[in-house]
């Protein structure tokens, strides 16, 4: 399912085998809850046929997944480890936003 590749794989973290295993056991209860949920939904006995639940690796895929625009993720990580405040992290990201930073002048019309 497209959820596969959003789930990070405790193998490739850098942490002790108990949190690598911690994470491996996320991945699987999430994949099983998800695939419960998918099951459900084909059954129709409710009116959305999709499952709205977003899966993602951290708030700025979140953020992204859920508000846009498309590439704010990845400024949203790099303004983090750049030890910017949250507050400036919002104030500039809005800046950038207004100033179509994440998006392609051809694709907007004035």
């Amino acid at each position: 399912m497209y959820y596969e590749d959003l789930l990070s794989d405790g193998s490739k973290l850098n942490s002790s085998k108990e949190i690598k295993s911690y994470h491996d056991n996320l991945k699987k209860n999430v994949k099983e809850a998800l695939n419960i949920a998918y099951e459900a939904r084909r059954k129709g006995y409710d009116p959305k046929k999709e499952v709205e639940i977003i899966i993602a690796q951290d708030v700025a895929s979140r953020t992204e997944g859920l508000v846009g625009p498309i590439g704010v993720a990845s400024r949203l990580r790099e303004m983090k480890e750049n030890k910017y405040s949250k507050d400036k992290i919002v104030l500039e990201i809005t800046k950038e936003i207004c100033n179509r930073k994440f998006m392609g002048d051809d694709l907007l019309t004035d």
